[in-house]
């Protein structure tokens, strides 16, 4: 996995979250796919999130829309979702194909237990002064997050509703491109 933002172990007792293989399955076959999912850790019972339960931050490379359909053309961005922590129009997108998150894990199910959404939380920030007088002052930062939309229960796998504008089984498979490494190869010069 690309850079998640936490190991196995810290997902598991803080977050309550493990990544395992999907209960999603090919509609044409039957059988699970043998891709990844994000349940919830706990006894079947328990009810490990509750409606509006902040589960998990979607983080991602924040890009334009421009970049975004450069990368993608005009199909849907896999792991892109549109910004939307401000309150007039888009700040861009997150495409979290290449800085990767447990959020962008999620997988995409019409029939779903959480949602994207806003999420909020009061920082502190300190400064020193030119005259070396330190400050400190709140600040109120909003990022993206999936929250639940039901109680969710030990066990169960998260689903989340990706918006609208995604589409599913498009016909092309997605491919990253890491811009770094291509550059980084094309300066390499072969000699023969």
């Amino acid at each position: 996995m690309i850079g998640i933002e936490f190991c196995w172990t810290h997902l598991k007792t803080i977050k309550k979250l493990e990544i395992k293989r999907t209960t999603l399955k090919d509609p044409a076959t039957g059988h699970r796919f043998h891709f990844k999912g994000v349940f919830a850790v706990g006894h079947p019972n328990e009810i490990v999130f509750k409606p509006n339960d902040e589960i998990i931050r979607y983080s991602g490379e924040k890009v334009s829309r421009s970049e975004l359909s450069r990368r993608y053309g005009k199909y849907t961005a896999p792991y892109g979702i549109e910004d939307t922590t401000g309150l007039g129009p888009s700040l861009g997108f997150l495409d979290a194909a290449l800085k990767r998150s447990v959020g962008a894990m999620i997988n995409f199910k019409q029939n779903n237990n959480a949602a994207l959404g806003k999420g909020k939380r009061w920082i502190k920030r300190r400064s020193i002064s030119s005259h070396g007088r330190r400050t400190e002052r709140a600040e109120k930062i909003t990022y993206m997050c999936v929250k639940a939309l039901k109680n969710i229960r030990g066990g169960d796998e998260i689903f989340a509703d990706y918006g609208k504008a995604y589409k599913m089984n498009e016909p092309t498979s997605h491919k990253t491109e890491n811009v770094t490494k291509k550059r980084k190869r094309s300066n390499r010069r072969w000699e023969g």
